[in-house]
Parts: structure tokens; sequence; C-alpha cells
């Protein structure tokens, strides 16, 4: 619920570039809507703008941490004090979001987010007036594909401290589960793991005879594990690496041949 109004402290291949970006197309969304007077001529939709994520410099990468006593705060001051407060457009990770989207839908406030992919909030006993604009149901994609492809086995590692990483490999194994496909490995690495950490998941998922690979998780953690598990000469011909969300590598923190 932020934005970085200055393109020179925006990395546009970064996660501030994706905010920069959706924050532009929720403007553009406000200003058309203004101008067909969608609610008449005599009214327009105003932006007011409200954050529950502090970052120490301009150029910080947004890795989803909890927003904790802020998220609390931001709610309540929105629904106190900004009566004329209609509705919010968010643009959090999971983590972040779950206790700003939970409290807002306390104050009947609609929530929309553009990336808070986590199966939480299709709880509508908590998250009544969260919705959102993306695709969520990936344990029925997957399924479908392996389906197609006659895949009967496969294994999961998922970011286990991430909401969107843990709640979306429960729903993804769950879903597999049901329709037959074994889930023969799953290996939950915190968002910090170590090289060694790595070698110990990357034992596990090779005593099995799984060939196919989901990592749950953010696209960080995604980039961390396939640049791990190519480390140790897993990511080649007859592995098959998948996920929901797009690698997003550091490259300054990798070596040329990631």
């Amino acid at each position: 619920m932020g934005m970085m109004s200055n393109l020179t402290e925006v990395d546009l291949n970064g996660l501030s570039g994706h905010l920069y970006w959706n924050d532009i197309a929720m403007v553009a969304a406000v200003e058309m809507a203004n101008n067909m007077s969608i609610l008449g001529a005599s009214s327009s939709i105003a932006i007011k703008r409200f954050t529950d994520c502090k970052l120490s410099s301009p150029d910080e990468q947004y890795t989803g941490n909890s927003g904790g006593f802020a998220s609390s705060i931001v709610a309540q001051d929105i629904a106190e004090n900004h009566h004329d407060v209609i509705g919010a457009v968010g643009y959090e990770f999971s983590t972040t979001a779950s206790g700003l989207a939970e409290a807002l839908s306390f104050h009947k406030i609609p929530y929309c987010s553009s990336v808070s992919g986590s199966p939480r909030f299709r709880n509508k006993a908590n998250y009544s007036y969260m919705f959102r604009t993306i695709s969520t149901d990936y344990g029925e994609h997957l399924y479908q594909l392996y389906r197609a492809w006659n895949i009967r086995q496969v294994a999961i590692i998922y970011q286990s401290d991430d909401d969107l990483g843990f709640q979306t490999f429960i729903s993804i194994d769950s879903a597999l589960r049901d329709r037959g496909i074994v889930v023969v490995s799953k290996v939950g690495l915190r968002t910090d793991f170590s090289p060694a950490d790595a070698q110990y998941a990357a034992l596990l998922i090779m005593r099995t005879t799984a060939r196919y690979f989901i990592i749950s998780g953010t696209q960080e953690f995604v980039s961390e594990i396939i640049y791990r598990m190519g480390k140790l000469d897993l990511v080649k011909a007859g592995r098959v690496w998948m996920s929901y969300n797009t690698p997003l590598p550091r490259i300054d923190e990798y070596d040329q041949e990631y």
C-alpha cells in the first residue's frame, strides 16, 4: 500500500519495480474510472496512500516479512480517521498482507490485492472483504499438467517461514494426494537456509525416484533453491524443476554460472 514515486529509486528488474508498475496500474484505473464518470458527473474517486512497510533505504528489496504492529495501526487509522475510504488496493506479500487484510475485513472495507497468493485468503470467515486479481489454485493446475504428462510422483521443497510458501505447499500437497499423485518427499527450508541445509534437502529428494520437483515460496527463495541445487548438479536434463513463482535472483550475489 505504498509507492516509490521517484523512478531513480526503483530497480525495474526487482521487487521495487513490481511495486512501481502495480502502483501505476492502480492510478491509471482510478483515472479511467473518473474520466468515464462511473460514479456520476458530480462524483469522483480520490487516492489516499498508506503503508505498513518500512524501508531503511530506497533500493532495499522487500522480502515479505510480517507487518506486525504496523498493520494493525494502519487498519485502525483507516477505519477510525478516514471514513471516506471505501476500499483499498495493495501490492503486498501474503505474510505481510494477512494481518492487514483481516483487519480491513473486520471493518468491512474491501481490499484488493494483485500479489497476495496464499491460500489462507480463501477463508471468507476471516477475509470476507478481500479479493484478488490472481489465480491461486496451483494444486489443480499442477494436477492437470501432471495428468497430461502421466506423472505419478513428485517431490516438494517449500519455504517454511513464509505464508505463501507454506500455505501453498499444504494446498498443493493435498490437491495432488487427493487425485492420486504421490508426494514422495516434502522438505521445508527457512528463507535464510544455509548451503548445508541445501545439501540435506538434496539428499532427501535424491533418495526418492522422483524426477519432478516443485518449489513453493517467494521469487527469491525459488532463485536460491535453483542456484543451490544447480551447484549440487541437480538442475540438468532428466530432472524437472517447477514453481508457480518466477525466479528473481539477486544477480550481484551469484556467480556468472547462474
